[in-house]
């Protein structure tokens, strides 16, 4: 398989594919060889170049991340015990102590700006990449630094805010989530902040390579041909490509974009990655990418409701996601995110104003509506989970069939 990394992630015993330079650019007389020496090796380093791709059939493989633990069974979203945290080196751990924690309330305005700033920074990189002109990955810094702030002060307010977006600006929204999703992620999984950062960046940028495709299959109404799903698959390694040529560039960054439609069963693409070729940041992506693909609205399909995209993800666990990761993201973002408008068993609305990360049925709530009065009522703030609390959830309501946007209610 072939694989693009850091010069300073070679190793004796790799074999080199392409060094991805002219040949007037390095000593080396044959274009595909197995590094031998030490002195081979160092030259390599010396020559400071962005990537080389090695051939991991024919030689070392990049030392994988230790292996997830895996539980027994895999109890349905219904019951859910806290899933052991995956086995990580120290050096992934998270190091930085997070900001204090706030209300939702207190992070909801700064995360708009935040949620409105990123969409606009995802869309002019994606016009600087469109254009030609050098991805300068450094320039997104600010962006993720703000985005992973405000996850870790409250996770539910940039949550809360993709649960309605704009056909116009799909593309950009859906990177600034996965992006956010990743941190929330990354976060539960407690990886070192700066691991957390880079996966963020990659989710900024895990569609870049989209720009390379004709306009038509982007804005086609319909579901798409073979021919143009296959020419659409392609968008990963056209991201991958444009990848090279940026700075600021990790291994972290390009495992989120080239492994974000891979599965775990070598049914994904573009490589049909198995198993452990895949890192546990291109399985996060996949598993995020899916996640808010499936819970927004599309040319070819309407929205699912957060907990049936979250049972079909713990469907497909095994066959294309390992089901650790599964429950680990589902305690990251909540089987009912804050947000989302459910109904009662009391025949009320209700908007989830916060999340319970240890009771994830029961989260709280804020009644606004009477289904039987038909008409809004005072808001009432509920904690489903407290003692005495009759009240439970049914299901999830279709927020334009009542004519509510629960955003005001946040």
């Amino acid at each position: 398989m072939i694989k693009k990394i850091k010069p300073s992630e070679l190793v004796l015993g790799m074999y080199i594919h392409s060094l991805n330079a002219d040949w007037s650019k390095h000593p080396f007389f044959r274009k595909r060889f197995l590094i031998k020496t030490e002195d081979q090796l160092q030259k390599i380093i010396d020559l400071d170049l962005p990537l080389i791709d090695i051939d991991t059939d024919k030689g070392l493989d990049v030392a994988p991340p230790p292996p997830l633990s895996t539980p027994e069974s895999v109890p349905p979203p219904q019951a859910q015990p806290a899933p052991s945290t995956p086995t990580l080196p120290d050096k992934q751990r998270r190091r930085i102590l997070p900001p204090e924690k706030i209300s939702l309330r207190g992070e909801m305005t700064r995360a708009r700006n935040i949620y409105g700033e990123a969409s606009v920074t995802v869309q002019s990189m994606l016009i600087d990449a469109r254009l030609g002109r050098p991805i300068e990955l450094e320039r997104m810094q600010p962006t993720i630094a703000a985005i992973t702030g405000s996850v870790l002060r409250n996770p539910d307010a940039m949550i809360s805010l993709f649960r309605v977006k704009q056909a116009d600006k799909h593309t950009f929204q859906h990177s600034v989530a996965v992006s956010t999703l990743l941190v929330a992620f990354g976060q539960t999984l407690q990886l070192d902040r700066d691991l957390v950062e880079q996966a963020a960046l990659g989710g900024l940028m895990h569609d870049i390579g989209k720009v390379k495709l004709p306009s038509y299959i982007l804005a086609k109404p319909g579901k798409l041909t073979e021919a143009e799903y296959k020419l659409m698959q392609r968008h990963v390694e056209y991201g991958l490509d444009l990848m090279c040529n940026a700075t600021g560039l990790s291994s972290v960054v390009l495992d989120v974009v080239g492994q974000h439609h891979e599965r775990i069963d070598g049914s994904g693409y573009p490589y049909r990655l198995r198993g452990e070729e895949l890192s546990i940041y291109g399985q996060m992506a996949a598993i995020v990418d899916s996640y808010d693909a499936m819970t927004s609205d599309s040319a070819y399909q309407r929205h699912r409701e957060p907990t049936e995209a979250l049972q079909l993800l713990m469907e497909k666990s095994d066959r294309h996601f390992k089901p650790e990761l599964i429950q680990h993201f589902i305690r990251s973002l909540g089987i009912y995110p804050v947000g989302s408008l459910v109904r009662l068993e009391s025949e009320h609305l209700a908007v989830v104003i916060e999340q319970r990360r240890e009771d994830l049925l029961r989260p709280k709530i804020r009644a606004i509506f009477s289904i039987r009065a038909e008409g809004f009522i005072t808001p009432k703030d509920i904690d489903l989970a407290a003692p005495g609390s009759a009240d439970r959830i049914v299901g999830f309501e279709n927020p334009l069939r009542w004519k509510i946007d629960p955003r005001r209610f946040i």
